[in-house]
């Protein structure tokens, strides 16, 4: 009895820790006027968003127009709307 208790609560924080992580670096949590507004601060010519691919586990790819040119940019976010921006490969 004492063996599976002790495996329960083993599975218990497992389980946890896995669905927490995975909830909280989803990257689907993002709104685009929230990524529009932390692009504009390190690139101001950012104008719009033309395109999001949300992907929960990898990076997410952001399109957007930036002094009428097109630049792609990939997102790391969390539920608490931490972006992380990079450049994406093309």
């Amino acid at each position: 009895m004492i063996v599976i208790a002790i495996l329960l609560i083993v599975v218990g924080f497992l389980g946890y820790y896995v669905v927490i992580g995975c909830v909280f670096k989803a990257n689907f949590w993002f709104t685009e006027d929230g990524v529009l507004r932390e692009l504009k601060v390190d690139r101001p010519l950012v104008t719009k968003i033309l395109k999001t691919e949300r992907h929960p586990i990898d990076k997410s790819v952001i399109v957007v127009e930036e002094d009428g040119q097109r630049y792609k940019y990939c997102l790391d976010s969390s539920v608490l709307f931490n972006y992380e921006f990079s450049e994406c490969d093309n």
